[in-house]
């Protein structure tokens, strides 16, 4: 859930560790991209929790690097089949999923729209 991850770094901008740890241990179930692992990681780290730290670290590089593989073959579906449709608009969903805008996929910053069924 974004607004936990928010809330989360929010506290922890606060340096109130302790309310950082529970919303982003509760916005973890919910992160499919890492970003709320690596904020606990680094809440983790001011408490002086290295190996906890360490392992929330590792969990959200994992997840990054999973959430752009998928970005990545999605795209080159995309690139093998411009007219296609129905790819276009699973590359779409599954790029936004993924939180991915790169250069090489801008010109898909809105949600596609086919003329033909």
């Amino acid at each position: 859930m974004v607004y936990l991850s928010d809330l989360g770094k929010a506290y922890y901008m606060q340096k109130d560790f302790t309310k950082a740890e529970t919303a982003l241990r509760q916005a973890v179930r919910h992160d499919p991209e890492g970003l709320a692992h690596y904020q606990l990681a680094l809440v983790y780290r001011s408490l002086g929790q290295k190996e906890a730290a360490n392992e929330q670290f590792e969990i959200s590089r994992k997840l990054k690097l999973e959430s752009l593989a998928h970005a990545e073959t999605q795209m080159k579906t995309m690139e093998s089949y411009p007219n296609d449709c129905r790819a276009a608009k699973r590359v779409d969903r599954s790029r936004r999923r993924a939180g991915v805008v790169s250069s090489r996929v801008r010109r898909w910053d809105r949600p596609i729209r086919c003329s033909a069924p």
